[in-house]
């Protein structure tokens, strides 16, 4: 494996082992798992993964979370919230997939916020997740 032809040519350590795992239905094509994860990576709104060939016969990759943010995290952050807020306060009855479509990120991302401004005591859901709303408890002045 080279950075040349990666990863565009398979380099299995023990090629016994990958054939064994194709037979028993764990791998349905080789060489495609990159091709995948990049794909999957872009679909929900992540930056593109790193790779790192520093090392002979293997490969490092970082991932990076699809709410992060190379320049100001904390001010992106602070807006998706506001954003958010701005939202349930004109429908307290929103569902987690509207909020992604109107604030353009993903639904986990939607999420993840929804939970920090609940452990923030910022909102609270009062009833079930189907047929109970949103109320706002706290917003700073910030």
């Amino acid at each position: 494996m080279r950075l040349e032809n990666f990863p565009n040519v398979n380099d299995y350590r023990n090629p016994v082992i990958a054939e064994a795992m194709k037979i028993l239905g764990y791998v349905n094509r080789y060489n495609r798992g990159i091709a995948r994860v990049k794909k999957e990576l872009n679909e929900n709104a992540n930056p593109d993964a790193i790779f790192t060939y520093d090392k002979i016969g293997v490969f490092g990759v970082t991932v990076f979370d699809a709410l992060y943010d190379k320049g100001n995290d904390e001010k992106t952050r602070v807006k998706t919230r506001v954003k958010i807020i701005q939202l349930i306060k004109e429908d307290k009855n929103i569902t987690s997939p509207k909020l992604a479509a109107k604030t353009g990120i993903s639904l986990k991302g939607v999420e993840y916020h929804l939970s920090k401004l609940q452990s923030d005591g910022v909102l609270m859901r009062v009833g079930a997740d189907n047929g109970g709303y949103w109320k706002i408890l706290n917003v700073g002045k910030d």
